[in-house]
């Protein structure tokens, strides 16, 4: 009978071992998705301060521009929070059109998001330089502001520019 004894504690040892480390597996399953949770509740009111205060209301004074701009409405359910997405139109005045996106996203890093900054002006021969793309990590305890709002000033400003020389 021992030999059956020794067997079965060995296999309820096995079991109660995994048993164990299954339960702290989950839990620890738990507190990082809990932590996850916590980042992204915080990237996005993060996130809405920084498109309501710097973002927003500089592309709309660039709209206010322009008549031949359109903000597309994006449908009902999309994922489209954190993004700001103005086009410029073909019009006498500018016989090209542009696409602005500006795009606030998560960031690998905790405690920081990335902007993207792209724009494209076609057709390609109205201006020497008809594309740009730039990405930018900031913290979100809003300590870079500054520079945030010299990001977007000067992608802004680029875009413009190049857009200008498109002007018939």
């Amino acid at each position: 009978m021992e030999p059956t004894k020794d067997f079965r504690s060995l296999i309820d040892g096995l079991i109660a071992k995994s048993e164990a480390a299954a339960a702290t597996a989950e839990r620890e399953e738990q507190r990082r998705a809990e932590a996850f949770h916590a980042q992204l509740v915080a990237f996005d009111k993060e996130a809405d301060r920084v498109q309501a205060e710097f973002f927003k209301p500089r592309i709309d004074y660039l709209a206010a521009q322009f008549p031949n701009t359109i903000t597309p409405e994006y449908a009902e359910g999309e994922n489209y929070r954190h993004r700001i997405h103005l086009l410029f139109t073909h019009s006498s005045e500018f016989p090209c059109t542009g696409d602005v996106k500006v795009v606030i996203m998560h960031d690998p890093e905790p405690g920081h998001f990335s902007v993207s900054f792209d724009y494209v002006i076609l057709p390609t021969y109205v201006t020497d330089h008809y594309r740009d793309s730039r990405t930018e990590q900031f913290p979100m305890d809003g300590s870079a502001d500054a520079a945030l709002c010299r990001f977007i000033d000067d992608a802004i400003a680029n875009f413009l520019t190049h857009y200008l020389k498109a002007r018939a």
